[in-house]
C-alpha cells in the first residue's frame, strides 16, 4: 500500500501468493514496492518504509530510480554492516556507516536499539524537547521516520474504529470491505482538507451511507466540493 504523509492510500497491490505474476517469486517484497512506484521513478521524491520492505538491496534500487527512501532496518537484512548490527550500545550512543553509493545504515540506542536505513537523511542530531520538557539529541533520520510514518498510523486507527469484515465471509468479500473502507476514509480526510465543513467520521459515514441509499438526484455532500476540484498527492510518501 502507497499512501500520502497523511494516510490517504494512492495505490495497493493484492499480493496473491508465490504464483502471483508480476510481483510473486524470491524477492517478492522488493518487487511489490518496486511495482508500487514504478510511475514516480526519475522524480527525486521521499518514501519511507517500515522494516518489513527494507533492505540495503532495495534502497540501492530505489536511489537509482532517483527516488530517496527512509526507513527502519531489520538486523538480519543480507548486506546489511555487520560492525553496525552487532554493536553494544548504551543509552544515546550511536554507530552509523556508509556505502560506496551513498546509503546511511545508522543504529541508535534509545530506550531499545533502533537500526535505520536512509539515502536521504545521514548521522545528524536535533535537540528535542521531550513531554517533561528536558532536552536530548535525536538522530534525523528518526525524527522524519516518525514524522512521515504517522499518517500510516492515523489510517490504521481509523479503519479501526469501524470494522466491518467477519471471519464468516469469503475472502473476497473481506478484500472488497477492505477496499470500502478506505475509500471511505480517504473521502473523509479530502472531505475534511477541502470542504470548509467539520464532521466527525461516524458523522461523515453516516451521511455518505444515507445518500448513497437515498432517491435523491443531487448529493448534499458534493455540493460542498470546490468546482473544478483536484487533489494533487503531497509528499513525502509512506509504505505499508
Amino acid at each position: 500500500m502507497l499512501a500520502e504523509s497523511s494516510g490517504i492510500v494512492m495505490r495497493q497491490i493484492v499480493y496473491t501468493g508465490a504464483g502471483d505474476q508480476e510481483v510473486g517469486g524470491v524477492g517478492h517484497v522488493d518487487c511489490v514496492v518496486i511495482k508500487l512506484l514504478e510511475k514516480y521513478k526519475e522524480l527525486g521524491h521521499s518514501v519511507y518504509m517500515d522494516n518489513y520492505f527494507d533492505s540495503v538491496n532495495l534502497v540501492r534500487q530505489l536511489k537509482c530510480a532517483k527516488l530517496h527512501c527512509t526507513g527502519t532496518l531489520r538486523k538480519n537484512r543480507r548486506n546489511n554492516p555487520k560492525d553496525v548490527t552487532e554493536a553494544k550500545l548504551r543509552r544515546n550512543e550511536y554507530i552509523c556507516r556508509w556505502t560506496d553509493d551513498g546509503i546511511c545504515v545508522l543504529k541508535w540506542k534509545d530506550k531499545r536499539d533502533i537500526l535505520m536505513i536512509s539515502s536521504e537523511h545521514g548521522a545528524e542530531f536535533t535537540s528535542v524537547k521531550s513531554r517533561r520538557g528536558t532536552e536530548r539529541e535525536k538522530p534525523n533520520i528518526v525524527l522524519e521516520y516518525n514524522k512521515y510514518m504517522g499518517g500510516i498510523d492515523n489510517l490504521d486507527q481509523m479503519l479501526a474504529y469501524y470494522p466491518c469484515d467477519r471471519k464468516t465471509l469469503k475472502w473476497y468479500k473481506k478484500l472488497a470491505i477492505h477496499f470500502f473502507q478506505i475509500i471511505m476514509v480517504n473521502s473523509f480526510k479530502l472531505f475534511d482538507s477541502y470542504s470548509g465543513t467539520k464532521k466527525t467520521l461516524s458523522e461523515f459515514r453516516l451521511e455518505v451511507i444515507g445518500e448513497l441509499v437515498s432517491s435523491k438526484e443531487s448529493l448534499s455532500l458534493a455540493k460542498r466540493i470546490p468546482e473544478n476540484f483536484f487533489h494533487f498527492p503531497k509528499y513525502p510518501w509512506t509504505l505499508l
